[in-house]
Order: structure tokens, then C-alpha cells, then sequence
């Protein structure tokens, strides 16, 4: 894989798609937003109470250098664009517009990369999308070996360690916290997988379990869901290997006591998650999907504005202990039907699902049935995640858009093969 990825990287960089500078400086800046992707608490900028991160540099750079390829990325997704005309009006409609306006810029930048990157690679051949595609699995595989250096430093050092349980310290590299950490990577894996990429794959699987995040743990289940649906044979083989693994790990740690106590911790802490009230708990979670349900019952069409739950549950003298802008639903769904209204749910509904539609007949090629994979696993983690526009949530949906206008007028077959655009 870093072979293949390394050709790729070098002939685009070197050379180009077509000898341009401008083709050759997209592609640095494709590979470096790879590289930062993950990037949330660390060489960041804080500017006005906003979080500027590195990635967003490097998206701002590809989308002036690219913006002739709006039109293309807006026809294969259609959605971005319903969901832009949803953010203006939650904007004009919002409880607090300024605020709702800052947030609502941001939302733009993200849906335009998103837009322009689809139209892209929609009009490139198929090794520029294989190549993005190396790119966002090594991305994992950078960030998985991140976190197993922070878990083996942390076992050295525990006294820099944030999170634990029982004795295993939490890792959550430069993401905000373990949660997010397996968000990104639980994708990531299946992806992988599906392409065979088993290394790689098993030292993303490996930094995923040591997130020790049940959110995680969720994404997991979803994926191999959709693998036994969309790739039986694959789901066999990751069964078969995850079997064999697990019984040797078993058999060499159980035996420890420490071992022991850190199982029995986890178990706890799993189950904890049903009767603690912190933020984090399943109580706590339900009553903020409960206020949030309400909210958007009280605004069903265009919601409050983006960032405007916080304010809303202050003005019903709600969470004031809290600022209002760490006053979340902890749930994407909800978070965008309180916000967005109904227009903004329908919007994000059908940019979700619109690529999971178009690549399922194709389901049998791995690039296809990995990306379906992915974004299942990611669509079972939104009900314990939030903030919908940042920038790695959507990699995988980029790639799947334009994989599905790459395949456009093919028969399903096993074999993977992309077309170029006008085949």
C-alpha cells in the first residue's frame, strides 16, 4: 500500500495529470489535507472562539485553485446544494443570526470543498480517485500508529494520560477525544478491509479498539452489518480472522491480572454508560435528544440556526451552568432537526443517502462495497456525535460521490474497474 501510494504521490506531484502547475499544486494540497485531516487540538489557531485548523488551509488553497469544477461536483450532488439554500434560511430564521452566520460560513467552506472535490475527481481518471483513496486510508494508518505510540507513552508515563480505564490509559491522538478519534478511524478500517489492505487495516482496527470508545464500538457493529449484507465473503474472512486473533490474545493476556481488571473495567464502564448522568452517559444523552426533539417541534421548518440549540435551551433556562456554545445535543440527527428545521433534515438525509443508493448495485466491486461500509458505519455513529461540518465527516462521502459517477453505465461486475468521465 505505502508503495503504491508513494507512486501515486510521487507521478502527481512530479508531473501532473496534464503537465499544469495547478494540477500539480492541487495535488500537494490533496496530500496535505490528508495528512492534517485528523488534526482537532493540536497547531490550531484560535480566532474569534473558532478553532482554525491546518486542513482548512489546505482546503481553501484547492478550492480557489479548482473552482471551475463547481458545476460538476453541484450535478452529481444536488443535495450540497439544497443544503446550502437550508443553511441561509436557518440563518434568516435563527434564534441568534450572527452567531448562526459565522457558523453557517464555515458550513459553506465544508460543502463547497465537498462539491468541488466530487466535480474533481469526476473529471480526472480513475488513478487520481485511487490515489485520493490511498491518500484517506493512509491518513488512517497515520493517525492509528499516532495513537499506539500515544498508548505505549502513556503506559510509560501515565501522569500524561487524560482518560482512563481501570489501569489502560484512553488515546485520542490529535482528535478532541477518544470518540472522535474512532469516528475517523472505524471507517477508515472498513475501507481497508474491503480492499484488502490487511495490514493497514489491522493497525487501524488496533488504535480503534484502544480508543476504548463505545461510539466506536457502535461504527464497528454498523460496518460489519453492512459488510454481511453487501459482502458476505469478506464478513466470513474478517470473522474468521477476528476469531483466530482474538483466541490468541486471549489465551496470552487473560492469564495476567491486570489484563483482568482492565477487561472488568471496560465492562463497566460500557455499562455505566446506562446509568451515569454525565454528558457523556446514555441518560444524559437521551434528556438533550429529548429537549432537541422539542425544539424542533417548536421550529419544524427552518430550525433555530446553526449553533442556535446552546442559546434556545438558555432562553427556556436550561443548561445555564453552561456556556451556550458547549450546550450540544450530542446527536447529528437531532442537532440538524433542531437547527436546520425539516428542509435542513430532508438535505442531509439525502446527501447521506444518495451515494449509498448509487453504488449499491455495484456493491460486488471492493471500492464500492468498502464505501458502502464506511458510510454505514459512520451513519450508526451520528446519533453520539455532533457538528456536522467538519471537515473529515465528509471524505468518505466525496469519494463515494464521485465513485458513483465514475461507474455511471456499467453492469455490476466483481471486477473494479472506474471509467473515465464520457465512457
Amino acid at each position: 500500500m505505502e508503495d503504491r501510494a508513494q507512486s501515486y504521490i510521487g507521478r502527481a506531484l512530479l508531473y501532473g495529470e496534464a503537465g499544469l502547475l495547478t494540477v500539480s499544486l492541487s495535488s500537494l494540497l490533496i496530500l496535505l489535507v490528508f495528512v492534517t485531516l485528523s488534526i482537532e487540538v493540536s497547531l490550531t489557531i484560535s480566532v474569534s472562539g473558532f478553532n482554525v485548523r491546518p486542513v482548512y488551509f489546505c482546503m481553501g488553497g484547492f478550492i480557489v485553485l479548482n473552482m471551475r469544477y463547481l458545476y460538476y461536483g453541484s450535478k452529481w450532488m444536488p443535495a450540497s446544494v439544497f443544503a446550502l439554500i437550508c443553511v441561509v434560511l436557518s440563518v434568516l430564521q435563527g434564534i441568534r443570526p450572527l452567531l448562526s452566520l459565522a457558523h453557517a460560513l464555515l458550513a459553506t467552506f465544508t460543502i463547497a470543498f465537498g462539491v468541488i472535490a466530487t466535480g474533481y475527481l469526476y473529471q480526472r481518471n480513475r488513478k487520481v480517485l485511487e490515489w485520493w483513496v490511498d491518500l484517506y486510508i493512509f491518513s488512517g494508518v497515520l493517525t492509528a500508529v499516532y495513537s499506539i505510540l500515544e498508548f505505549c507513552s502513556y503506559l510509560i508515563y501515565p501522569q500524561f494520560a487524560t482518560w482512563w480505564i481501570g489501569p489502560i490509559p484512553r488515546v485520542s491522538a490529535l482528535t478532541y477525544e477518544p470518540s472522535y478519534l474512532a469516528f475517523f478511524l472505524a471507517p477508515i478500517f472498513f475501507l481497508s478491509f474491503a480492499l484488502r489492505r490487511y495490514r493497514a487495516a489491522a493497525v487501524i482496527i488496533l488504535a480503534t479498539l484502544l480508543s476504548t470508545s463505545r461510539t466506536g464500538l457502535v461504527g464497528l457493529v454498523g460496518g460489519i452489518a453492512a459488510l454481511i449484507v453487501v459482502r458476505p465473503r469478506d464478513f466470513r474472512r474478517l470473522l474468521r480472522t477476528m476469531v483466530k486473533y482474538a483466541a490468541i490474545i486471549a489465551i496470552g493476556l487473560l492469564a495476567l491480572p491486570s489484563v483482568q481488571s482492565a477487561l472488568g473495567q471496560f465492562i463497566k464502564f460500557v455499562v455505566s454508560g446506562f446509568t451515569l448522568t454525565d454528558v457523556g452517559s446514555v441518560q444524559a444523552r437521551l434528556l438533550s435528544w429529548l429537549y432537541a426533539l422539542q425544539l424542533f417541534l417548536d421550529n419544524p421548518v427552518f430550525g433555530v440556526g446553526i449553533m442556535g440549540y446552546g442559546p434556545a435551551m438558555h432562553a427556556r433556562g436550561l443548561f445555564l451552568d453552561a456556556p451556550a456554545k458547549e450546550v450540544r445535543t450530542t446527536n447529528l440527527y437531532l442537532e440538524i432537526l433542531a437547527e436546520l428545521g425539516g428542509l435542513g433534515f430532508t438535505a442531509f438525509m439525502w446527501w447521506v443517502l444518495s451515494p449509498v443508493i448509487r453504488l449499491w448495485k455495484h456493491r460486488r466491486r471492493p471500492h464500492a462495497a468498502g464505501l458502502i461500509a464506511a458510510m454505514t458505519s459512520m451513519i450508526a455513529m451520528f446519533p453520539f456525535i455532533q457538528t456536522w461540518w467538519r471537515p473529515y465527516l465528509w471524505t468518505g462521502w466525496i469519494l463515494a460521490y464521485a465513485l458513483a459517477a465514475q461507474y455511471r453505465g456499467h453492469d455490476d461486475t466483481s471486477e473494479d474497474h472506474l471509467s473515465k468521465p464520457g465512457q
